[in-house]
């Protein structure tokens, strides 16, 4: 086995010396380093050199890690460094506690993988002589961390060293039995050291005895990740001795472990038990009594040799007067074979008590005459004072009733500290599956699923789970079938969409009934499978293969067919429209069109060359392919031909438009060319710098769509030849397929990703969870699933209909502003190019109402629903009505720059940059102005009950106006402009928000400011109110959001995460949850009860809004990507009902996907 370790413990680093560290930031490799510290490990490296794996992906140990803030950690100074690693001193902000750091700086996958093993073995380990594990996760950077317990001491070899009698030496003994107790307690837990020795023992100033450094640690109920072991071992002499005088040797490579405290089976590089610590445990007791190690050397194979050839000096020779019992310990302890040692390190345990406390140890055989004399002095008392037994009778008696109920009120706190202790295991476990989960959403939403499967009953994170179980869902969760023991290279759906059927390199093909997962294996070629065709109608399945043939299988019986005709493996096989006739093409670039009632070929082209595909017209008339440099149309009823001489050399890829009028060809240099089928005539469109693989042309003719190996798709303008380029993918694009409908395309690529882009808008959802490249893709025939195969032998199906999210609106400019009708399930949108949009989204339905001059500056529904009002540059306000009529009014002189609705929905009230604030009957009529003033109008709010109407003025003027009586109050104290203007739910207070950083909180009945807070910030944009009216949240163009108390203005919580300003805000109907969004383009969702936040990721630049709809279970976003977006956020908050949702997501575990969870 190979394993690398240069890095210290926590505890070890504890011992240091802080002045000889030098402060650092976690999370940076930096350039601080220690003076060269003793050289106690050897590290034999085996394997491919770091620079043989530099460009591969990120290992999956790291990506199952949480990233931390580093400011989550002060970190006092560096205390140790390694070759692999680093020992921080720290300070945790948020607990105000010291801590020790564990950091792993090199990117070697197996250093990573054996990292985090120690993590989760230590966390999981919750016993008083070994080290509790605070946290463990990844920097921003990248480098895996842990923290823990930051205990002083120094290790027991260093007190060995300094004992200089035996008796003072026994002295020690109470600390191995703790380290025999503190294994015991491990061996239960099915977890074996495999490194214990004096240096990785700590002994702490108040008698504390703690075991570190589980870096070897080995779970017995896992299967060994560990890589194969190395052919050779170390032989460099060590120069530097440990405290004790002997070397410290950790050797690693055929073995691993320290050589002079390993048993013989370890030292041979066998597999090994809890016999072996049993041994080291033995063997730490007999340096102590001898004071030095039972083998020593210059050389690590020195010390191996040693201990495979023969058993270590008698201890009662090296050290005279060591009691026997201890000897025979010993000697049981570390006999050579395992068979004889102790089985547990709790049987060892138990003989060091029986020892401590003068009692028979069971390993040791006593002669009558020294059992006789054990028990005179084990009962001297009683027998001298065996007369008085009588009168003590009756005090021995209380005496030992005080005694049983002491013992039982022991066994009592017994029993509840290991309750205690069972439940922080759970809880550290939960957390650590909770993080699996977390990190494995973003690369393969069915093993996030899983890993939430794991979680204890007891767990109470359910909000937790809940945003990682939306996470997951959101990204798409598939139907996973599995089977093919190779690649799979074709997949297609039958015409009815019951059925897939894959092509493998295995030479089988499968049929799998997509509502049940099961595969009907169909079984005949004789080589590598390559694709996978239905017929029209469905009732047959060809295939072709590298032996050359080209088969047919029947879906209603178990006939099946060979065509052989091909002398070279094929490439490329399409059924006729007709369904009676198909086409096939072999890599020698011969062509065949087969008779499908005949079972012949009845027309062939034989001129040789190197092309490979074919493309059948629309009617099914004529076959296009290219052939010798030129363009071949072969009419496969007469076998005549037309060849269009052109660049046509090397084609991969090639398509009929709709109509059959033009023919596009992709070839190995980039070239796209378009033919028109009737002249011949084409034209080179150039974009594409590397190999087109695909191309296929929309419905309706106008446009096609191209990609390949520079990993970007094109959609190409037939008239114009100009392309729309969409990136995403960062490898190649292998395959893409359009949907029935041209509204969808679905792309596959090296990178391992599959890519759902919306053709309207040019996003794209991400589908993640294939380990290998992407060999296919395709859409059922009614659009409602799509599939994705994959190299690494598995295939997805995806419910496209379960795939919520999306894009339901897309605007010709960015669309800057949204409101969502009071019954949440319509939204109005406004952009940029003065168009407002309605949409439904129950159904998806979206009609533009009407356009302004200019950008739409606000939207507002009517309190019914029915009507919609808008705002423009222009200096309109528009009203529609969701059936389309109209009304449009000239407001203001400017651009109008907000309008609202009045609660009963009877008018409508306007501000603008004339400083004139109108209204207006929502019905038509003449309107009037409530206010005029010399600086522009920027807000507006009515009170919830319609009786007062706020208005302020880029001057910092707030104006507060009774709407029946017209009486106003100046709210006098901003001093620039007021954006932000929000009544409280109860109407009982007004907010103004200023760009003179201040948030207001007015009294609406006297007019006094009830706080004034400064929210720092370049000045207030946005403010909501919770339901309750207890808090309320704020933007002040910053990239965070800030959480108040309305009671006492207090600052509750800033939530942070975000890379640019934050510019849209929203609280969830009830109160729980908040999403905001920014310039970094990425919507977080935050569960305020959890206190975490998951991200919706799709937008393509700033986010300018956000609103909940429909009642709280969904979101609404619009932004610069000129689209408006729903998000799903409808998942129970109940923990028992989440935890039904998960446990039904899907079918796969932890086990079926081969993820191997800790045992819990």
């Amino acid at each position: 086995m190979t394993a690398g370790r240069t890095l210290p413990s926590p505890l070890e680093a504890a011992t240091l010396d802080p002045a000889e560290g030098r402060g650092v930031r976690p999370g940076t490799l930096g350039e601080a380093t220690l003076p060269a510290p003793p050289m106690n490990t050897l590290i034999a490296r085996t394997g491919k050199d770091d620079g043989e794996d530099e460009n591969a992906e990120e290992s999956a140990a790291m990506r199952r890690m949480r990233v931390v803030d580093p400011e989550t950690y002060a970190v006092e100074s560096e205390v140790a460094k390694g070759g692999i690693g680093r020992i921080l001193r720290a300070h945790d902000t948020h607990l105000d506690r010291p801590v020790a750091l564990k950091e792993l700086i090199t990117r070697d996958p197996q250093a990573e993988e054996r990292f985090i093993r120690e993590a989760r073995i230590t966390a999981r380990l919750q016993h008083p002589s070994i080290v509790p594990l605070y946290e463990a996760g990844v920097w921003p950077s990248g480098e895996p961390f842990f923290a823990m317990k930051l205990v002083s001491g120094r290790s027991l070899d260093h007190f060995i060293a300094e004992a200089s009698t035996l008796d003072q030496r026994l002295a020690l003994l109470p600390h191995v039995l703790a380290v025999a107790e503190a294994m015991a307690y491990a061996h239960n837990e099915r977890v074996i050291h495999r490194d214990l020795k004096p240096q990785n023992i700590l002994l702490g100033p108040f008698g504390e005895t703690v075991v570190i450094d589980w870096g070897l640690a080995k779970d017995l109920d896992e299967e060994s990740s560990e890589p194969p072991p190395s052919s050779k071992l170390p032989s460099k002499r060590l120069s530097s001795p440990s405290s004790s005088g002997s070397m410290a040797l950790t050797v690693l490579g055929v073995v691993m472990g320290t050589p002079a405290y390993m048993p013989p089976e370890q030292a041979a590089g066998r597999s090994v038990d809890e016999r072996a610590d049993v041994y080291a445990i033995g063997a730490i007791l007999y340096h102590l009594l001898a004071g030095k190690p039972s083998y020593e050397g210059n050389y690590p194979m020195d010390i191996v040799r040693r201990v495979l050839r023969e058993p270590p000096a008698p201890i009662e020779k090296l050290q005279p007067g060591v009691p026997r019992d201890l000897v025979t310990i010993v000697q049981k302890a570390m006999a050579r074979s395992k068979a004889d040692r102790y089985r547990t390190a709790g049987e060892l345990a138990a003989d060091l008590r029986c020892f401590q406390t003068g009692q028979i140890v069971q390993a040791h055989h006593y002669s009558a005459r020294e059992r006789l004399l054990r028990f005179g002095r084990r009962h001297r008392a009683t027998l001298l004072m065996a007369f008085a037994a009588a009168l003590a009778l009756a005090v021995t008696g209380a005496l030992a009733v005080g005694r049983v109920l002491d013992a039982r009120d022991e066994a009592r706190r017994e029993r509840d500290r290991a309750a205690e202790a069972e439940r922080r295991e759970s809880e550290r476990a939960d957390t650590l599956t909770l993080v699996e989960a977390r990190a494995a959403a973003s690369r393969d939403p069915l093993a996030a699923l899983a890993w939430l499967k794991t979680l204890s009953a007891s767990f109470r994170g359910h909000r937790r789970e809940r945003l990682v179980a939306a996470d997951a869902i959101s990204r798409g969760v598939p139907l996973l079938l599995r089977g093919h023991m190779a690649g799979i290279n074709r997949g297609a759906f039958s015409p009815d969409g019951r059925f897939v059927a894959t092509a493998s390199d295995d030479r089988t093909l499968r049929l799998w009934d997509v509502t049940t997962a099961k595969a009907r294996v169909l079984e005949g070629h004789t080589d590598e499978v390559w694709d996978a065709a239905f017929s029209p109608d469905g009732s047959w399945l060809a295939s072709r293969s590298k032996d050359t043939t080209v088969r047919l299988w029947s879906m209603q019986t178990s006939e099946t067919t060979v065509l052989a005709g091909h002398a070279a493996p094929l490439g490329a096989i399409q059924f006729f429209p007709d369904g009676r006739r198909l086409a096939s093409r072999g890599r020698d670039g011969s062509v065949c069109v087969w008779d499908l009632a005949a079972r012949e070929c009845k027309r062939a082209w034989s001129k040789t060359g190197t092309e490979r595909q074919l493309v059948i017209s629309p009617d099914g008339r004529t076959l296009a392919f290219v052939g010798a440099g030129s363009l071949v149309l072969y009419d496969a009823d007469t076998g005549s031909e037309r060849r269009f001489e052109g660049e046509a050399q090397e084609t991969q890829a090639i398509a009929f438009s709709p109509d059959g009028s033009l023919v596009a060809t992709g070839d190995r240099k980039g070239d796209v060319r378009l033919w028109d089928v009737s002249t011949g005539e084409s034209k080179r469109l150039e974009g594409h710098t590397a190999m087109v693989r695909a191309i296929v042309f929309l419905p309706d003719g106008s446009r096609f769509v191209s990609a390949g190996n520079d990993r970007a798709v094109r959609i190409w303008d037939v008239r114009t030849g100009e392309a729309r380029v969409l990136k995403g993918h960062e490898g190649t694009i292998y395959t893409l397929a359009l949907s029935p409908d041209g509204k969808h395309l679905l792309t596959g690529s090296a990178d391992q990703t599959a890519r759902l882009w919306d053709v309207a808008s040019g996003t794209s959802r991400v589908f993640r969870g294939p380990n290998d490249s992407l060999s296919d893709v395709d859409f059922s025939r009614d659009g409602k699933r799509a599939l994705v195969a994959s190299y690494d032998n598995s295939l997805r199906v995806y419910s496209l209909e379960a795939l919520r999210d999306r894009v339901v609106a897309v605007h010709e400019r960015e669309a800057g502003v949204i409101a969502v009708s009071p019954d949440g399930t319509c939204v109005a949108s406004g952009s940029a190019d003065g168009a407002v949009v309605w949409t439904n989204l129950a159904d998806g339905t979206t009609r533009t109402l009407g356009q302004h001059a200019g950008e739409v500056r606000g939207v507002a529904f009517s309190g019914d629903g029915a009507a919609i009002a808008s705002a423009g540059a222009d200096g309109r306000v528009r009203v529609f009505s969701t059936q389309g009529a109209a009304l449009s009014f000239e407001a203001h002189a400017g651009a109008a720059n907000v309008v609202l609705f009045s609660p009963d929905g009877a008018r409508i009230v306007s501000a603008g940059e004339d400083g004139a604030i109108r209204m207006f009957p929502a019905k038509g009529g003449e309107g009037q102005i409530l206010a005029r003033h010399s600086a522009a109008a920027t807000a507006l709010a009515f009170s919830p009950d319609g009786t007062r109407i706020a208005y302020s003025f880029a001057d910092g003027r707030v104006v507060l106006r009774e709407v029946v009586t017209g009486r106003e109050t100046i709210l006098a104290g901003h001093h620039d402009a007021v954006h932000v203007l929000v009544f409280s739910p109860d109407g009982g207070l007004l907010a103004s928000g200023g760009m003179d950083h201040s948030v207001r909180l007015w009294d609406v009945t006297t007019g006094a400011p009830r706080h004034v807070l400064d929210a720092a910030g370049t000045g207030l944009t946005r403010l909501v109110f919770f339901p309750d009216g207890k808090r309320f949240a704020t933007l002040g163009g910053e990239a965070n959001v800030k959480l108040w108390s309305t009671a006492d203005g207090r600052l509750l919580d800033v939530l942070r995460g975000y890379r640019g300003v934050v510019a849209g805000l929203d609280v969830s109907p009830e109160g729980s949850r908040l999403a905001a969004a920014g310039a970094d383009g990425v919507v977080r969702s935050w569960d305020l009860e959890a206190g975490e936040s998951r991200l919706l990721e799709g937008h393509e630049g700033n986010v300018f809004a956000v609103a909940f709809a429909e009642g709280g279970r969904s979101l609404v976003t619009a932004g610069k990507d000129r689209t408006v977006r729903r998000w799903m956020d409808d998942l129970p908050m109940e923990a028992t009902s989440i935890r039904a949702f998960v446990e039904a997501a899907t079918p796969e575990t932890v086990t079926s996907l081969g993820l191997h969870p800790d045992k819990r």
